[in-house]
């Protein structure tokens, strides 16, 4: 399955959709589709992994900031146009890169789709027992984002350089913008 590529749009004809973020790319376009997210999705985690390492979170939210958030989002009962909105926001305050988006699930739009990262282990594991039926649907958390994003946080993969488990890319950039919503909730 196909969760993820780069912001490049895949043609419909090569997909075949199981939700309105999720499909299979079809067996004729398998090795396509497997070259655009390898090309599209490398430079993007490069970023990404640069980000992390010199401070995701650039800017540190100020008091009326807060207050803003907190007095116009519910982050235990959430839509997901209010995710969305509420991301845009972090990104005009500052807190976040527009790029971000794509990492955080803000980037859907028909089949364009998150980017993963392919260029090591594919496989991932959670220590996380979630208390929901599908814990990757938003719309299964039923509004509380935080729930939602201590979920996606805690995302490991096998790093053999160090023979060890690590948090994901993503994992931790979830992690660090649940840890900054904590503090206003």
């Amino acid at each position: 399955m196909i969760q993820a590529t780069s912001r490049q749009s895949i043609p419909k004809e090569w997909m075949d959709p199981i939700g309105p973020n999720v499909g299979y790319a079809k067996p004729e376009f398998r090795e396509q589709v497997l070259e655009m997210a390898k090309k599209g999705s490398a430079a993007h985690f490069d970023r990404l992994r640069d980000r992390l390492e010199n401070g995701v979170i650039k800017t540190p939210l100020t008091a009326e900031q807060k207050q803003y958030l907190k007095e116009n989002f519910d982050l235990k009962n959430m839509s997901w146009e209010d995710y969305q909105s509420l991301i845009g926001k972090l990104c005009e305050f500052g807190v976040l890169d527009q790029e971000d988006k794509d990492f955080l699930h803000c980037g859907f739009s028909g089949l364009e789709m998150t980017p993963v990262d392919l260029s090591g282990p594919t496989c991932t594991a959670s220590l996380y027992t979630a208390p929901v039926r599908d814990p990757w649907s938003f719309d299964s958390w039923k509004g509380d984002v935080l729930g939602w994003m201590k979920f996606l946080s805690s995302f490991q993969s096998w790093d053999s350089d160090s023979q060890s488990w690590r948090k994901t890319d993503e994992a931790r950039l979830f992690g660090k913008v649940r840890d900054l919503l904590d503090a206003i909730a």
